[in-house]
């Protein structure tokens, strides 16, 4: 399996898992849903989206280990974002919580665009 392959499935396998939560939660929910928790795997089905470009083209330059780590901890944070925010506002409550998330998701997001960016303008020696 090559190195762009992997990230590929394991993204795919996320993506699979919140997207089938969302509808077992909305099928089970009593008509009680949440957009934010409806569309909490369009982050993680951007990322597979991204790792399928770096698999089907192997001219695109592949991230380095850090920005794939960087790129992990983004979706993450704005999927369990997207989630948390969900569930709250089901419940009508408020919690600073997803705030944080959010500008957690926001500090990743932005370092894995500097990260990635930043590759290909340093020099090998």
């Amino acid at each position: 399996m090559t190195r762009a392959k992997k990230p590929l499935i394991i993204y795919f396998g996320m993506t699979v898992f919140v997207l089938l939560f969302g509808i077992v939660y909305t099928h089970f929910g009593y008509g009680v849903t949440s957009p934010y928790m409806s569309y909490a795997f369009l982050p993680l089905a951007l990322v597979t989206c991204f790792h399928f470009v770096l698999a089907a083209f192997p001219a695109v330059k592949l991230p380095t280990r850090y920005s794939h780590m960087i790129l992990a901890f983004f979706s993450t944070a704005i999927t369990l974002y997207l989630l948390i925010k969900g569930i709250l506002e089901i419940a009508g409550a408020y919690s600073r919580y997803d705030v944080m998330l959010l500008y957690t998701a926001i500090f990743f997001g932005c370092a894995f665009i500097g990260c990635y960016v930043s590759q290909y303008y340093t020099k090998k020696q």
